[in-house]
């Protein structure tokens, strides 16, 4: 069957949706399916396109093409690109070479080289690697680029897996597209994610992690320019990718890095500053963002400690005047199920910082006080810690340690926690015959608000507060206690007498 190709075009195939190539030739294969869908899939054409500045309009032709040889090829007569797309409005046509790899496979950069040259010969507007390597963002690519090639035709990275969670986030939202569309998706999705195609995520560190951890327990000195810390860092940031795109495909919510500006324009000072770090403190930090969570999720590696630290802060409620009310209003919001793996470290204003564990602090609250005549606390911390022990020498244990971890601290404690806001004020803002002399004798409003007291007195010399929500705090003989309810008080009374 004869294909129509565009003019420049000496040769080549639409992208086949079901490939018939050899089948030894997984990355022919798994190209094809990707390009065929992006043609077909409207949705996902714009999601992708836009991760790199790229529009796609309701009025956008994607075209895709597998196997191209061009009639201008001079010089480049063995360069056969994996694929080539074309996006084309009634007044513009951009054009992008894609080269794809599997497994362990790498990008070769001689490669891309012969493509950059071959892109200048045909009017090639971009060049797009895929590959199982992570980046950040599609500007940064895994591998170096000779000088100049940049500025010549733009060259952006993506990794399988980043795909798969574009589309696994698009799949969630059935409202975007038809019902043969939303099958396509969900086929191509269910093609990269067999094990015998070779798409994966980071899955082991490189061969330098265990020989920097031997010297980090032996006190040897670690320098930031040192071959094993700066690859070590680079695993890091893949696996740290790797952990965004693993929280936002089960979460069906785009999670990202928190980053500095400067580090996300420029993957070699990133890379050179999280070196000096490491040397520094021997320890590998990250910080993700969740869409709604009362704060960024903060992972720190302990090389020295061989532990795994899952943490977040919170600010402290203004509107409780005591320490223990303030720590009551994290505590209520805990799970009851957390062990002594889950501690609470106290910021303090004024300075200084107090912390025990979690049941320690419902057992009693004044564990963590810090003795401080009218001292309150400014925001808390609460962390996980997993002890890998032998695990973390692992280059593949360790990484499956982090990413247990990482979504363990998530469904355990980052997803309740709720960031404490001021209540606005109660108004009414109308009012009639505005009298400014007036004094303010109205009544307020009433709202059911957990963190506001409705009544509060004493018993027997003992402090009580009743919230809106009908919980309760009790001054006890082992420091304030929350209750949920006068039943559950009744409870602990009948069991303490």
């Amino acid at each position: 069957m004869s294909v129509d190709l565009p003019d420049f075009l000496k040769s080549g195939e639409i992208a086949r949706l079901i490939p018939v190539a050899s089948a030894s030739q997984k990355e022919r294969h798994a190209a094809s399916v990707l390009l065929a869908t992006l043609s077909i899939v409207r949705p996902l054409a714009r999601d992708l396109f836009a991760t790199i500045g790229r529009r796609v309009g309701t009025t956008t032709a994607v075209d895709a093409y597998t196997e191209v040889v061009f009639h201008n090829q001079n010089g480049e007569r063995s360069a056969r690109p994996d694929g080539l797309l074309i996006l084309k409005t009634s007044r513009t046509e951009w054009r992008a070479l894609i080269e794809a790899k599997i497994g362990n496979a790498k990008i070769d950069v001689e490669q891309i080289e012969a493509y950059a040259r071959l892109a200048r010969e045909n009017a090639i507007d971009t060049i797009i690697t895929i590959s199982n390597e992570l980046t950040v963002i599609p500007e940064q690519t895994p591998y170096a680029l000779p000088s100049g090639i940049g500025r010549r035709v733009a060259v952006y990275h993506w990794s399988w897996m980043k795909l798969i969670t574009v589309a696994t986030l698009l799949i969630a939202r059935e409202d975007q597209f038809d019902e043969e569309q939303h099958y396509i998706l969900k086929e191509m999705v269910r093609y990269l994610s067999h094990e015998n195609i070779g798409v994966k995520g980071f899955h082991r560190m490189c061969s330098d992690w265990k020989p920097l951890l031997s010297k980090v327990h032996a006190g040897a000195t670690v320098q930031k320019n040192d071959i094993d810390v700066v690859n070590t860092i680079k695993c890091w940031h893949q696996e740290q990718q790797d952990i965004c795109l693993i929280l936002s495909r089960h979460l069906r919510a785009p999670v990202s890095l928190r980053l500095k500006r400067s580090h996300r324009d420029d993957q070699s000072m990133r890379i050179a500053d999280d070196a000096q770090a490491l040397a520094e403190t021997k320890r590998l930090m990250a910080a993700f963002e969740v869409p709604n969570l009362a704060g960024p999720m903060e992972v720190v590696a302990d090389l020295r400690r061989r532990n795994i630290v899952c943490r977040m802060q919170v600010a402290a409620p203004e509107d409780r005047k005591r320490y223990a009310s303030r720590l009551n209003w994290l505590l209520r919001q805990l799970p009851d199920d957390l062990d002594r793996s889950a501690v609470v470290r106290v910021y303090w204003k004024g300075g200084g910082e107090t912390y025990a564990s979690v049941p320690e602090l419902r057992d009693d609250v004044k564990v963590a006080d810090i003795e401080r005549p009218g001292a309150v606390p400014r925001s808390f911390e609460v962390a996980v810690i997993s002890d890998l022990e032998r695990k973390f020498f692992g280059p593949q244990s360790f990484i499956e340690g982090l990413e247990a971890a990482v979504p363990q601290f998530y469904d355990s404690v980052a997803k309740h926690i709720r960031e404490w806001r001021a209540m606005p004020p109660e108004g009414p803002a109308v009012q009639v015959d505005e009298n400014l002399t007036e004094p303010f004798d109205r009544a307020r409003v009433v709202r059911r608000n957990p963190d506001r007291v409705a009544h509060k007195g004493s018993i027997d010399g003992r402090v009580y507060s009743i919230f809106e929500d009908g919980s309760i705090e009790v001054e006890t003989p082992r420091g304030v206690k929350w209750f949920r309810d006068l039943a559950a008080l009744q409870s602990f009374a009948a069991a303490s007498s």
